[in-house]
């Protein structure tokens, strides 16, 4: 469905009118973009094909120039899977993207997206969104397109990271507790893919919460076309719907939306109208995804083993295993070779050769199944044989045999004639081309090889396995599952460079009013006994109240602040204390669009100090948590000119019961007496313990039980307890 659009701010913040039907004709660009343009590296793998090509040298001479240590590693959306490999952890690194003699990328923990000059190692600016980024940003026209977390697109000058607009994909600012963060319930985790002017991006990740897709015209916003029904056919696709989470991928006529654990799905670039989901059977999928001339290749796991499948772009039927006899964890290809790195080493292959040698071995193999079942056949005979035909029999099993082996030799020679190289190497990740220079990202190391002859070329040395890379004629960018980002380049440094960001954990003055905030720290964990989950300020001020109580406790505080400047303050001194992001957020928020029930505590540094709240009972009704939730606050004595304390302690709710035996009660009757859960149900919040823990489904493991807030969970070994109304 086309929706139009409306400008709110002079920033140009736009959100969807869904009032106002609109239908706009989109003329695309014949030809897109096979490679990057020259010294540009100015999306995620380069270009909107996610080749992972670029056609300029680079190296191989290289030298480590600068590296980037940030306060704290990137922290993933999803914990990791068990037996799985990691279908959808595209935000495992700090991606970064080259353009003009730029590096960019965002943080997943800070909120931020950074740029740095990449011959001075400098950073030139930052800027915040109010939510994770994890997916690197896109630079087109000097601009710089990004999307968060907090279900924003955000559109930056890409010289001064000013803002120019920003749009929300989704219906409202509703924010759901996910994976250990307050984030939107529709956030952006597709990236912005931008191509002929037009920026391409998808939110939300539960079908049934509802998915929108969007074309927006990337100049100034505005909805080209949005995609809002998608999530409404989730009962007539597999994997239970399209979960857009990946970095879109996009041809002359279509755009690829991948889909987490699933297969991508193909939409008209010119209307948003859904083409075809690439359902495949099996446990196969994930978010990787790569168009190639005449196929869109994608898959990351089959069961634990790495696995690449190819489509037909067009319809998105199934057109075999790519390159099967290569398992592939990552891959570039061009017109005459594909290069994929195994969890062997690297192969370099020869795409004709490979083709012919495909369909011989076809012709191989099904003379060999054939021969196969013919052998079976036999051997039945033989057991009711007469004496006399045993022999002639066994003489036809011998031969048989003989053919199948002979067969299987056969096979085998062809499939080894379809690679020209092979480099071996164990705890590879990551590759791509420039030029004649294949670079190979693996644990702790980088490795330049020839893509002609395979022969290394050069090494480098990281902390952490390189999971992803990006090039410009100069330099050699190289992202870390840890966090550092290393830049080496071709002009040697007589003293490295080092980013770092000096943590200083008093980032507040010793004044006179230190001693205050200390001592309402400490009354407010006295008070509550509150240590752990989440706790919300409202009024925050300069964020000192949420620095004294993240000193204290484990707390995750969110604290609202309507006040700019006062908002800025606390920024500042919370990343000065490494807290901002990991531990604390304080942001504009109406708590109108908090999750219910998510606060642990609440308390305010406002009312500290002016005796006033502007919030009411019922809104503070709705975000405390039931069973144990607590209100500590302070304020002044008009008369004393001394703090008055008012307490209160949520019960849990009327009419609530458990669900404390397997089948609900020790009577066995799978029916629980509570009488609050009613529909229509919504999510309330979602995240770990994940299943790296947990005991395999088909095992049939213990049913969670839930008891005054709480939901006890049995894992392998373990029994995990969480907060129902949260994380």
């Amino acid at each position: 469905m086309m929706r139009s659009s409306k400008y709110d701010g002079s920033a140009k913040t736009l959100r969807c009118d869904h009032t106002v039907m609109v239908s706009v004709a989109l003329l695309l660009s014949s030809v897109l973009l096979a490679s990057a343009q020259a010294g540009q590296w100015s999306t995620y793998r380069a270009n909107p094909m996610r080749s992972g090509e670029i056609g300029e040298t680079v190296g191989p001479t290289l030298s480590l120039h600068w590296k980037y240590l940030p306060v704290h590693p990137p922290k993933p959306a999803w914990p990791l899977p068990s037996e799985e490999m990691p279908r959808m952890h595209s935000d495992n690194a700090y991606h970064a993207v080259v353009a003009d003699g730029v590096v960019y990328w965002g943080s997943s923990v800070t909120n931020k997206v950074y740029a740095v000059d990449a011959e001075r190692g400098k950073i030139l600016w930052s800027f915040a969104t109010e939510g994770p980024i994890r997916f690197a940003p896109t630079v087109s026209n000097r601009r710089l397109y990004v999307g968060s977390d907090d279900g924003y697109v955000y559109c930056l000058d890409a010289r001064t990271g000013i803002l120019q607009w920003k749009f929300r994909l989704g219906p409202s600012d509703e924010k759901v507790i996910g994976n250990g963060r307050l984030i939107s319930l529709w956030p952006v985790r597709t990236g912005v893919l931008v191509d002929d002017n037009v920026a391409y991006c998808g939110a939300g990740v539960f079908p049934y919460e509802g998915i929108y897709l969007c074309a927006l015209d990337a100049t100034d916003g505005s909805v080209i076309w949005k995609n809002d029904t998608i999530g409404d056919q989730a009962h007539e696709l597999d994997y239970g719907g399209i979960s857009p989470q990946g970095y879109l991928v996009a041809s002359k006529d279509v755009l690829y939306f991948p889909s987490g654990r699933a297969m991508p799905a193909g939409f008209d670039r010119r209307t948003g109208k859904f083409l075809f989901f690439a359902a495949t059977s099996g446990k196969r999928g994930g978010s990787w995804a790569l168009l190639d001339q005449n196929h869109l290749i994608a898959g990351v796991d089959y069961s634990g083993t790495p696995h690449k499948v190819a489509y037909d772009p067009q319809t998105g039927r199934r057109q075999g295993d790519a390159f099967a006899w290569f398992p592939g964890i990552d891959m570039v290809m061009n017109k005459h070779h594909s290069y994929l790195v195994t969890e062997q080493g690297v192969y370099a292959i020869n795409r004709a050769v490979f083709s012919e040698a495909e369909r011989k071995v076809k012709t191989l193999s099904d003379r060999r199944n054939a021969l196969g079942k013919e052998l079976d056949r036999l051997k039945g005979k033989l057991k009711t044989a007469i004496a006399a035909d045993r022999v002639k029999i066994e003489e036809q099993i011998k031969a048989t045999s003989r053919t199948i082996s002979e067969l299987a030799l056969s096979e085998n020679k062809e499939k080894k004639s379809s690679f020209e190289w092979f480099y071996a190497g164990r705890g590879f990740r990551s590759v791509i081309l420039t030029g004649n220079i294949l670079y190979v990202g693996g644990i702790d190391q980088v490795v330049g090889i020839e893509a002609k002859t395979g022969k290394k070329v050069w090494q480098g040395s990281i902390d952490g396995t390189a999971v992803s890379m990006a090039a410009a004629p100069d330099n050699l960018i190289v992202s870390s599952n840890k966090g550092p980002i290393y830049c080496f380049a071709q002009r040697k440094r007589k003293k490295v460079k080092v980013i770092e960001y000096k943590v200083n954990p008093h980032p507040y003055p010793d004044d006179e009013r230190t001693e205050f905030y200390c001592k309402v720290a400490e009354k407010i964990i006295a008070d509550s006994s509150i240590t752990k989950g989440y706790a919300l300020i409202l009024e925050c001020d300069t964020g000192r109240l949420a620095y004294e109580l993240a000193q204290r406790t484990e707390l995750k505080i969110i604290g609202l602040e309507k006040d700019p400047r006062e908002r800025e303050k606390a920024r500042q001194k919370l990343e000065q204390a490494g807290l901002w992001g990991a531990r604390v957020v304080v942001e504009p928020w109406d708590v109108e669009d908090l999750p219910p029930y998510f606060a642990n505590l609440v308390t305010s540094e406002g009312l500290l100090t002016s005796g006033q709240v502007s919030i009411s009972r019922e809104q503070l009704g709705r975000v405390l948590r039931p069973c144990g939730g607590m209100i500590v606050a302070g304020f002044p004595d008009g008369e004393t000119g001394e703090q008055k304390w008012f307490n209160f302690e949520r019960p849990g709710l009327d009419g609530a019961s458990g669900w404390t035996q397997q089948y609900g009660n020790p009577q066995n009757t799978a029916c629980s007496n509570d009488e609050t859960v009613e529909g229509p149900l919504g999510l309330l919040w979602y995240g770990e313990p994940g299943s790296q823990q947990m005991v395999e489904r088909h095992a049939k493991a213990q049913s969670p039980l839930a008891l005054d807030g709480r939901l006890f969970v049995q894992g392998e070994e373990v029994v995990m307890a969480s907060m129902v109304s949260e994380e």
